[in-house]
């Protein structure tokens, strides 16, 4: 706890210098937006060079990173933090939405603290590959089980590198809450530049009901990074329109460079915008660009000079797959998986299941609603430019899962505000809607449909807060739409904090019908942070005797399946792993390559560890066992067997 006690500090004086440095012209929404988003891309950014370089245990160049820059800020920093903040929080004291939006900041403050991090893709890569990445020092890991780990984008995965590398997971998920703060804080902006505080804090409120970005905000996944970052350059592209000011180019650069780190579909959102820009406000641009060179050619090329260099580095990964591999999001065979291969009949064909999917009720009779439809348009549960079928038979509690989750029914409003701003008489609206559009539209043409896409536009509907802003005059003016509006988002809201399936507050016990409906209530788990691990594994051995059955520092051989839960075994366990797997089945140890497909090879190379750890790999497990080692323990994950084994020596 100390641990993570200390983490917390020091990104709140990261934060807070980089607030002090803030324009003292900008609102402290404004500002504090900004200090968050340069806060996540510089940590960001920096995570990534340290991995890259090989420095990563040299981490204490973090901390000692963040004293400098406080000292820095505070020399000469002219913006006072807590002072400022004070006198905003007096001014909004007296606004009842200001209230709930700080109440429901709070609250998921302390979600994203008490509770541990466990949903699928941070177990299987978004965290399983940080500790990976810190087996091996390096930003590109020999040793993994699935692709994953090694292809997506690392930027905001590696934030959590700050926690990881001190031993503690408690507080991983803050950098997913400060991002969902950079959402709220730059709707509330852009929506002040275009009309009142109570407005502005309405925009604020459905912004932040929107279902997956409060579903996102306790999260270790990392589309909520890519939508903050989406955000923060709206608000640095409304400025620089506005003032002209290297100092907006700068941030709207460093926003567009760790965005491209974060997630690589933030690319689709950066080409939009600057088409859109060039469409509709070209002259602005071409006097910017003029009078920038005219003022400083040299720092115009320094610049350009900076953004291209971090642009490399948010796309080294890319490029180290495009090396490996010959496509830069991965192994062929997995990537075409996931795309869509039906051209325009899947594009059209997935926009008619998003259109679907936009209402986002809750109930069982609105997924059989769903399904109907689907057949009755498409013809059937599959279709063009699926990937799966159309066919969400899930629990009611899903409707509060971020896996499967969309935007809730205020998202309906945000959309239809997007699309009427495509017509707006005020340019930026209509730039940024048609940037949204063109993001959404590219979104739909190469990704092939899943239950789980909803993230992917988590980016479009956080900026949809600029056309809710315009749009204003038809559902804030009046009484009635106003009370309707305002009044689903705080239901919608609550009902996340209450019922989010990762870390509920309320169950089965509480609400009726069966277990499986709905996730264990937080307070009904037993055995503290790691009880809903070993809930996962249905063993309270497994993890225990990896933390405390053997020996430290052991080497261990973890043979895993694609999706299996590698975190909680890397993290509790604090050994010395090599990991490998059906998706990259070629393992190296002191130089030397292994095929476990051979299950010679498996064994020979099983007998260089202390222990064995077979993980949903029934080839594996079969070779293994075959061997005649002693078997330690054994259990059942939710994709098969779980066993770890003593090797012999050689025959």
């Amino acid at each position: 706890m100390l641990q993570s006690l200390l983490a917390l500090a020091e990104l709140w004086l990261l934060a807070a210098s980089w607030y002090r440095l803030q324009d003292g012209e900008l609102t402290v929404a404004d500002a504090m937006a900004r200090s968050l988003a340069l806060s996540l891309a510089s940590l960001g950014l920096v995570s990534i060079a340290l991995f890259a370089a090989g420095l990563a245990r040299l981490h204490h160049l973090l901390d000692a990173g963040v004293l400098g820059f406080a000292c820095y800020s505070a020399y000469a920093g002219q913006r006072r933090f807590l002072p400022e903040l004070r006198h905003a929080g007096a001014a909004l004291a007296r606004e009842p939405l200001a209230w709930c939006l700080g109440a429901a900041a709070l609250a998921l403050l302390v979600q994203a603290l008490a509770a541990p991090p466990a949903n699928w893709d941070s177990m299987t890569y978004n965290l399983a590959r940080v500790l990976l990445m810190m087996q091996e020092n390096t930003l590109f890991p020999v040793n993994y089980n699935t692709f994953r780990q090694l292809a997506f984008s690392p930027g905001f995965d590696l934030l959590h590198f700050f926690f990881l590398r001190l031993g503690t997971d408690a507080g991983v998920a803050v950098f997913a809450w400060a991002a969902w703060c950079c959402v709220i804080l730059s709707a509330y902006a852009l929506a002040r530049e275009r009309g009142p505080r109570p407005m502005a804090l309405a925009v604020a409120l459905v912004t932040a009901s929107l279902k997956l970005l409060a579903l996102q905000a306790t999260s270790t996944k990392n589309d909520i990074g890519a939508a903050a970052m989406a955000c923060a350059c709206l608000l640095g592209l409304s400025a620089l329109l506005r003032r002209g000011r290297a100092a907006d180019a700068a941030f709207l650069a460093a926003c567009v460079v760790y965005g491209l780190s974060v997630k690589t579909y933030f690319a689709f959102f950066v080409l939009c915008l600057g088409g859109s820009l060039l469409l509709f406000h070209r002259r602005e641009l071409a006097s910017l660009a003029l009078g920038a060179w005219r003022a400083s050619p040299r720092g115009v090329l320094a610049g350009l000079g900076l953004t291209l260099a971090g642009a490399c580095l948010a796309l080294v990964t890319q490029i180290v797959c495009l090396l490996r591999f010959g496509d830069p999001f991965g192994p062929e065979p997995y990537v075409s998986a996931h795309r869509n291969l039906d051209g325009l009949a899947g594009l059209a064909s997935n926009l008619v299941r998003y259109a679907l999917q936009l209402p986002d009720l809750p109930g069982t009779w609105w997924t059989n609603l769903l399904r109907q439809a689907h057949r009755a348009l498409l013809g059937g549960d599959l279709g063009p430019g699926a990937a799966m079928g159309f066919a969400p038979g899930y629990g009611p509690g899903a409707w509060w899962s971020e896996d499967v989750g969309w935007f809730g029914p205020v998202a309906l409003l945000a959309a239809g505000c997007a699309l009427a701003g495509l017509f707006s008489r005020e340019r930026f609206v209509r730039t940024v809607s048609w940037a949204l559009a063109g993001t959404a539209l590219c979104l739909s043409a190469t990704i092939a449909w899943m239950g789980y896409n909803g993230r992917f536009f988590s980016l479009v509907f956080a900026c949809s807060a600029l056309p809710l802003a315009w749009a204003a005059r038809w559902w804030w003016a009046a009484r009635r739409p106003r009370c309707i509006v305002l009044g689903a988002s705080l239901a919608v809201l609550c009902s996340v904090l209450l019922l989010n399936q990762e870390k509920p507050l309320l169950d089965h016990t509480d609400l009726g019908g069966a277990p499986t409906d709905w996730a264990k209530a937080l307070q009904r788990r037993e055995g503290g942070r790691r009880g809903v691990y070993d809930e996962h594994f249905n063993s309270f051995v497994f993890l225990e005797y990896l933390k405390r059955g053997t020996f430290p520092d052991r080497r261990i051989l973890l043979v895993a399946g694609p999706d299996s839960w590698v975190y909680p075994p890397l993290f509790f366990g604090a050994h010395r792993w090599v990991v490998t797997g059906r998706e990259n089945p070629v393992a190296r140890l002191d130089g030397e390559f292994f095929d476990i497909r051979d299950c010679g090879r498996l064994r020979e190379l099983a007998r260089r560890f202390d222990l064995v750890v077979v993980m949903e790999h029934d080839e594996a497990l079969a070779c293994i066992q075959g061997a005649g080692w002693r078997e330690v323990l054994r259990t059942v994950a939710h994709w098969g067997p779980v066993a770890v084994f003593e090797p012999g020596p050689a025959p």
